[in-house]
């Protein structure tokens, strides 16, 4: 099965008033962003099976990208897409090992992967250099990275990875 057969077939649906809601009981999410969700967020606090990894370190936008799919409604207006998924934030460094252990059927089998992250308007941010251009060739180029993308996606079949688009 590809992943996002596995998505939708393990999710349990629920119909009211015309719409589709996916609780996620049984799906398992990583999200690879900045950071991860503060462990003393209510949102985290109150979630079913909420884990940084990793020893990664908090950030705002990791948390409205971890909120958007798993927040349990503490704050109503906070709802997540799949309250009831068990999640794992990453930070996107050394994220193609991270990837690896996480996909593989025998470490913690991640059926979806949420990626919040790539070059911004051409240019990216290195620790030790800060900003930096690449030019127009490579915003949007099939580089490396995409390379790599393409390899666990491969390797990984049941695994669906979802990126932002900006």
């Amino acid at each position: 099965a590809s992943g996002i057969n596995v998505v939708r077939d393990r999710a349990t649906p629920l119909h009211a008033g015309g719409f589709v809601s996916q609780k996620g009981e049984t799906v398992r999410v990583g999200i690879w962003d900045e950071g991860c969700l503060s462990p003393t967020h209510p949102e985290a606090m109150a979630a079913r099976d909420y884990r940084c990894q990793d020893g990664a370190f908090v950030s705002s936008h990791g948390s409205h990208c971890l909120c958007t799919i798993m927040a349990p409604g503490v704050d109503p207006f906070a709802l997540g897409m799949s309250p009831n998924v068990s999640s794992y934030g990453y930070d996107w460094r050394d994220d193609e090992i991270e990837k690896r252990t996480a996909f593989d059927p025998q470490g913690l089998a991640l059926e979806l992967s949420s990626n919040s992250y790539g070059y911004e308007n051409g240019c990216y941010y290195d620790d030790s250099t800060g900003w930096s251009t690449l030019g127009l060739f490579w915003f949007g180029a099939y580089d490396i990275n995409s390379y790599i993308e393409d390899m666990l996606a491969s390797d990984y079949p049941n695994t669906l990875s979802v990126w932002a688009a900006g």
